[in-house]
């Protein structure tokens, strides 16, 4: 009744597990190839860096949407400089870090999610399709402002806004905005 779990990083560890969370780990198991992502909560154990060695017990599991923003933010912790082509600036973890928990604090968890992908110059780009909208939020992760473009399949009816995603303000805007759309395309 043990597992090895890959980390975000690409380092593995293992850990035991008890019958009440097999079926998902077996789940994300089943989905390796297909990317599936398991969060797991629980206790374990840490070398001297900090890092983990070894889950000691699970207390908690879930499987993650494929577009899960922290989950996919994590992953580009492993980006270096040079990863598009010899060029690309690798996002830095820190700020990777803020956007990932303001993320999670601010948008709710039952409007659509983006997917996100790096920018070439060391930002984060996310893209939703909601009905016959098309948007797309370019955040420059050092001065944490965003630039939104929204426009209509099929129409050259197109919106721009800046925001701050350093404020509430900005984030309200977002979902706000996100809101709306999803709305509209009921």
């Amino acid at each position: 009744m043990t597992f090895e779990l890959q980390l975000a990083g690409g380092r593995k560890v293992t850990g035991v597990v008890s019958d009440q969370h097999l079926d998902a780990i077996m789940e994300a198991f089943n989905g390796y190839r297909d990317a599936t992502k398991l969060l797991i909560q629980g206790l374990g154990r840490y070398d001297r860096q900090d890092r983990l060695v070894r889950v000691q017990s699970v207390e908690h599991t879930a499987l993650l949407d494929p577009l899960d923003v922290p989950a996919r933010l994590e992953e580009f912790h492993g980006m270096k400089a040079g990863w598009l082509d010899g060029a690309g600036v690798a996002p830095q973890h820190d700020q990777l870090d803020w956007l990932a928990v303001s993320f999670d604090q601010y948008y709710p968890d039952e409007l659509p999610l983006p997917h996100t992908f790096p920018t070439p110059t060391g930002g984060i780009e996310m893209e939703w399709s909601i009905g016959v909208q098309s948007v797309t939020l370019e955040i420059d992760l050092a001065t944490r402002q965003a630039e939104w473009l929204s426009y209509e399949k099929g129409s050259s009816q197109e919106e721009t806004h800046s925001l701050s995603l350093d404020a509430n303000q900005g984030w309200s805007w977002l979902v706000d905005r996100i809101s709306q759309l999803a709305e509209l395309a009921k």
